[in-house]
């Protein structure tokens, strides 16, 4: 085992232990279960995405496809 430090906010730590209690799980347990997920299906259950209204993303001209697929 190895020991690792993690930082998050005070409200989503307020907000989560709540749940995990109510789950009978630990902060610890719940995130080495997470990572065992992770790890197992190399991906999150989630999507992530840089896309945000009014990002440069959003901004950016669209481009369309051609009929050679390009």
């Amino acid at each position: 085992m190895v020991t690792s430090t993690i930082r998050m906010t005070e409200e989503t730590r307020n907000a989560a232990i709540p749940i995990l209690n109510d789950l009978g799980l630990s902060m610890n347990a719940y995130l080495n279960l997470a990572l065992r997920q992770l790890a197992i299906h190399k991906e999150v259950p989630f999507r992530i995405s840089q896309r945000r209204p009014g990002s440069v993303w959003e901004r950016a001209p669209r481009l369309e496809k051609h009929a050679d697929g390009f």
